[in-house]
């Protein structure tokens, strides 16, 4: 009769484990951590790539205080067509940047402060 040829390993019996349960706890516990620090790690280093690339496709228009701009209007007035109204409205002067904010003065003394994004830059105020 013809036996079957079985690695070593695999002939001997499997190692007794005896878990209890607070060594069963500690090591899982262990386990945990340590996959939290990999992922934190992994999600750290990913949040860092992204933004490399954000910030090498983004272009931020540079406003200086004094300088004449427009601001984007999305205000669709009764009876008029979004598509005919015009984009942009006024022509209004910056009073101070703050990072990403920028306060423009509207007639009448009143104040707006608004988001770059929203404000196109005019260019030279040579028209007015």
């Amino acid at each position: 009769m013809n036996r079957p040829r079985i690695p070593g390993i695999l002939q001997r019996d499997p190692p007794e484990i005896r878990y209890n349960y607070n060594s069963y706890v500690q090591e899982l516990q262990s386990q945990l951590q340590s996959c939290y620090e990999v992922a934190r790690s992994n999600l750290k280093a990913k949040k860092e790539r992204s933004k490399e690339y954000y910030d090498k496709n983004t272009n931020v228009p540079l406003f200086a205080v004094g300088e004449k701009v427009l601001l984007h209007d999305e205000k669709v007035r009764r009876g008029r067509s979004s598509k005919l109204s015009p984009p942009y409205i006024g022509l209004y002067e910056i009073i101070s940047v703050d990072g990403v904010n920028i306060t423009l003065q509207l007639p009448r003394n009143y104040f707006l402060v608004e988001l770059q994004e929203w404000i196109a830059n005019f260019g030279s105020p040579a028209c007015c």
